[in-house]
């Protein structure tokens, strides 16, 4: 059986001693602030094998076996015997348990945290050949979930890459088409209702709801669920939902079914005599729509952009049927991207399922 031990007596803890400043760009080793990724440092002050803790900012976990250097609010944490604690499980621990010290930070815009919230957290501590075990199975996880967001990643970009091929850069406009309106090609649909009762059991979808990038949609919940009390605004598989809401996060989601969407959001209706709903998404998605409402919501500390402005925008309308063209290529990549997706979210739902068990010690054999 395991039993749980105070961090602190297992391991040393110290941090780092220079100023974020001490980088160098093209330096030999990494450097490691409260970043989430490394930067680089031209010497090293430490060479072993260890899990960095960001003191402040996001508190990120990072492992890392080698020569290397670090910011002075970056811990540094060693096995103090590898008999006992292996530093690989260590890391594991920590990545899990940092959501804990998340809520243990304290201070003003930015939070931080104290040596005793690392010396004090209780760690589960099998035997090494358990924490091998763990190790091995939560290595496996994460390989899986990295290759599947690749495949994932790759079918976007191949969507791109064909957007491209067919339609040019909207930018600067190589294959001449005309260049239309917004509201020639659309028409930010405002038909809103406060009718609740009659939408209870429909999805209703927040800005929350849509993935930045992608559009995908999750984690949404029915109008009921969620107890609406504002007016929202109806869609339909013929809209787009676009969130007018910190328009640099890139939210466009193409639903397949009906529902109510947050007033922080415009659902949008394509022109269907002349415009093509996947390539509207896809056009909303892109640098060149980016590049021009960006201009309008940097002015207030919560960027948001209005009717008036998207209505200003003007693109490129390529010919009805190549836009059809393109969205049946999409709609293909999309089975794959489905299956990847699915596999996807199993396999980060496995990881997690493991990862609380062995956290409360409920995974067999401990």
């Amino acid at each position: 059986m395991s039993s749980f031990v105070k961090l602190g007596d297992l391991t040393h803890i110290r941090t780092g001693k220079l100023d974020a400043n001490a980088s160098s760009e093209n330096g030999q080793y990494p450097f490691f602030t409260c970043s989430k990724e490394p930067l680089r440092i031209a010497s090293y002050s430490y060479d072993c094998e260890c899990v960095l803790v960001a003191g402040n900012g996001d508190l990120n976990v990072k492992y890392y076996d080698g020569k290397f250097d670090a910011y002075q609010r970056t811990y540094i944490i060693e096995s103090a015997d590898k008999r006992k604690l292996l530093v690989k499980y260590l890391y594991f621990f920590l990545d899990i348990y940092v959501e804990v010290l998340r809520t243990q930070s304290i201070g003003g815009v930015i939070k931080y945290i104290k040596l005793g919230n690392l010396t004090d957290a209780l760690i589960p501590l099998p035997s090494i050949e358990r924490q091998a075990e763990i190790i091995e199975c939560l290595e496996k996880c994460n390989t899986l979930i990295d290759k599947r967001q690749r495949q994932i990643a790759l079918i976007e970009q191949t969507v791109k890459s064909r957007f491209i091929e067919l339609f040019g850069d909207l930018k600067s406009n190589p294959m001449e088409w005309p260049v239309v309106s917004f509201t020639e090609f659309a028409k930010i649909d405002g038909n809103m209702t406060t009718d609740y009762e009659k939408y209870a059991g429909y999805p209703h979808i927040g800005i929350d709801s849509i993935e930045k990038g992608t559009g995908a949609l999750k984690g949404y919940r029915t109008v009921r669920e969620d107890g609406v009390i504002s007016g929202k605004y109806i869609f339909t598989p013929q809209h787009i939902i676009y969130s007018k809401i910190r328009p640099n996060l890139n939210k466009v989601a193409l639903p397949d079914f009906e529902g109510l969407c947050s007033a922080d959001a415009y659902p949008i209706l394509p022109n269907h005599s002349n415009c093509n709903r996947v390539f509207l998404a896809i056009a909303l998605r892109s640098e060149y729509f980016l590049e021009y409402i960006l201009q309008f919501s940097s002015r207030t500390n919560l960027p948001k952009v209005n009717r008036k402005e998207i209505a200003g925008f003007r693109m490129p309308l390529p010919p009805l049927k190549l836009q059809e063209q393109f969205a049946a290529f999409v709609e293909q990549t999309d089975k794959s991207k489905y299956y990847s997706s699915l596999s996807f979210r199993y396999c980060q739902a496995a990881a997690n399922t493991y990862r609380q068990e062995w956290m409360t010690c409920r995974t067999s054999d401990f």
